[in-house]
């Protein structure tokens, strides 16, 4: 029997789901991409992190790549380095890669027979640090994996089954009756996810932030300034009350 791997490469984060030794483990990192010209690599702060070697460039992932990252901003991108993080997701949490079924993820508003396809024939077949990989997989729309989360948990299909899926950039519903994906259930409320309380955070506390340092203000309640920490709680509690609604 194959081992089901779930893995949810979204614009903001990266969701990891499997079971090892009898236990469901879940994982959570930034979908964070950052190119690490190899002349300065020694040289900089990110001299002791793990770079990977993906298409003839070296790469860090993860928290170590949020300032100052690759902006993932559309799905082309997004399909690009979903390799890319899958390998990651392998790497750092000792997966072996023998006998995998990957059920991965697309965002609603892309998930069509095209990118499906062009999705899961890349992944069948990519090289990241000279290692040529594949997978088979399924591709569901984004937060679907979480189904398969269920199952690994309970051993068992999962009857009627609402997903609502508070993303990045949307909040998605996905419905699952009778074990089966209903398509035309399928809703999505565009730019009313994560960013836009990160947005809104990011013009009130008149710093130049990223995207992805919005959103660890969000979920943090500090900023770091120059080492030291200022607490944003009120802004935060303000935006948060007001705007995502």
């Amino acid at each position: 029997m194959q081992k089901v791997v779930a893995i949810d490469v979204g614009f903001g984060d990266v969701k990891v789901a499997y079971r090892e030794g009898g236990e469901l483990i879940m994982r959570k990192f930034p979908s964070a991409v950052k190119e690490i010209l190899s002349v300065n690599f020694e040289f900089n702060h990110l001299s002791q992190e793990k770079k990977f070697l993906y298409h003839s460039k070296h790469y860090v992932l993860g928290e170590a790549a949020k300032l100052d990252g690759i902006n993932i901003n559309n799905i082309e991108k997004l399909m690009f380095f979903t390799l890319l993080l899958i390998y990651k997701v392998f790497h750092d949490y000792s997966i072996p890669m023998d006998n995998i079924l990957l059920a991965l993820g697309l965002p609603l508003q892309f998930y069509n027979q095209t990118n499906v396809q062009k999705l899961k024939a890349s992944v069948a077949d990519f090289e990241v640090d000279n290692e040529s990989l594949g997978f088979n997989s399924k591709i569901f729309p984004q937060g679907a994996s979480v189904y398969f989360t269920c199952k690994l948990l309970y051993d068992t299909p999962i009857a009627n089954t609402l997903i609502l899926d508070v993303g990045f950039n949307t909040v998605e519903c996905i419905w699952f009756q009778n074990s089966k994906h209903v398509p035309h259930l399928q809703k999505m409320l565009e730019r009313d996810g994560i960013m836009k309380i990160a947005q809104l955070l990011k013009g009130a506390v008149k710093y130049n932030i990223s995207p992805l340092e919005a959103v660890d203000i969000l979920r943090t309640n500090k900023i770091k300034i120059y080492n030291e920490e200022e607490d944003l709680s009120n802004i935060v509690d303000e935006h948060s009350a007001t705007n995502f609604v």
